[in-house]
């Protein structure tokens, strides 16, 4: 069970044609900029919006918006603010923030005392990801600690350690061409053999290997000399969230046949 979540994890974290729809998220104004965040402090008030039929009946959801909105907020002396609530369909339906918050507005704008909990603001270059949305890997991220609405700390985090070197290519195909023994690659371009397994790779902050084995196989030949192979290659995959290395144990297809080697006919012969 724990091998198949694994690779369900990283199908959904480097698949190119996943069809999941990433959220539309919540807007920040700061530091004199407005700027996505991965977080939905309105989450536990959104029983409130209910309050403003106008706006609940013009909203719409849809895949990419499940919630129905999207909020914007303000940092303002170290505090945080809900300053407006859209539709995520149409952002010139708004609610009406007296309506929802009665006594609790003040200067067009409601001061979020009942959100603790972090909110990421990503910064630089997007190392992975294809849509705006919660899963995908940015150069840095701000963290903002809030706690009943007070920013408590800000910390800036790095992700540039994230590579995606085999996952993205055909290198660890060509690397297991060119090393391994010439008799073994022969039988396959003799049609005599195919080397069709999974490789799972897990490695140290270093990109070392720190654990290899070769799944959903059984009896693969010549699976020591593909192992020693493996285990002294450098520079694997890694990736980086909030500043931490996800401990992932990376799946690679291998499928070395006739075709394969005439693709890479340069390294064995």
């Amino acid at each position: 069970m724990k091998n198949l979540i694994t690779l369900i994890l990283i199908i959904f974290l480097f698949n190119e044609k996943s069809y999941a729809t990433e959220q539309i998220p919540d807007l920040l104004i700061h530091k004199n900029d407005t700027v996505f965040i991965y977080a939905n402090p309105l989450q536990e008030k959104e029983d409130l919006l209910k309050k403003d039929k106008r706006f609940l009946k013009l909203s719409c959801r849809s895949t990419a918006c499940w919630r129905r909105y999207q909020a914007t907020w303000e940092l303002i002396n170290e505090k945080l603010y809900l300053v407006n609530i859209s539709s995520c369909c149409n952002s010139k339906i708004t609610a009406d923030l007296s309506i929802i918050f009665n006594d609790q507005l003040n200067n067009q704008k409601v001061f979020a005392d009942w959100f603790t909990g972090k909110i990421v603001i990503p910064i630089g270059e997007r190392i992975y990801g294809r849509n705006i949305g919660y899963s995908n890997v940015y150069e840095y991220e701000d963290i903002l600690t809030i706690d009943n609405g007070d920013k408590i700390s800000i910390k800036r985090v790095d992700n540039t350690k994230t590579r995606f070197t085999y996952l993205k290519s055909d290198k660890l195909s060509v690397e297991l061409i060119k090393k391994l023994d010439k008799i073994i690659l022969n039988e396959i371009w003799k049609k005599k053999t195919d080397l069709d397994f999974l490789v799972g790779v897990e490695t140290n902050e270093k990109g070392i290997v720190s654990n290899v084995e070769l799944k959903f196989v059984e009896n693969i030949p010549h699976k020591k000399q593909i192992l020693d192979i493996i285990r002294e290659l450098k520079d694997w995959d890694m990736l980086y969230i909030h500043g931490e290395k996800v401990n992932l144990l990376f799946l690679y297809p291998i499928r070395i046949d006739r075709k394969k080697l005439r693709k890479y006919k340069k390294y064995w012969q």
